[in-house]
């Protein structure tokens, strides 16, 4: 295996995504499991729903929903946007991508991908 998806980390979770110590062990029940396999695991995680009109693409990590062990022990985190308020039809198409935390790089970098016909072509 190459890379695992789980999707979506509450679906692992008996007590829910709000108990920090639950988190952290299965967290680190993961971590271990990728070092195990030597593979990647990616968890997909929402955040908690925007009030009302929020403008901004990028959402601070403490919005995320659940516990705060999900920020704190993830070595690496992307956020995902969509353009809230396309005005074509290739900007419906796009999709923003942003390293919010790196433990290993240190710093973080956003990108652009574009979503056509059932393919993703990242535009630099």
């Amino acid at each position: 295996v190459d890379m695992l998806f789980i999707d979506n980390l509450s679906a692992i979770s008996r007590e829910g995504k709000n108990d920090n110590i639950e988190m952290k062990n299965i967290i680190q029940k993961i971590s271990n499991l990728a070092t195990k396999l030597n593979t990647a695991i990616v968890l997909v995680h929402h955040y908690k729903k925007r009030q009302a009109k929020e403008s901004s693409r990028w959402r601070d990590l403490h919005e995320s929903a659940g516990s705060g062990e999900i920020i704190k022990f993830s070595p690496q985190i992307l956020q995902i946007s969509r353009n809230r308020e396309p005005a074509s039809e290739e900007e419906s198409a796009e999709f923003f991508v942003k390293e919010a935390k790196n433990r290993v790089a240190g710093k973080t970098e956003e990108t652009i991908i574009y979503f056509s016909k059932g393919d993703f072509y990242n535009i630099f």
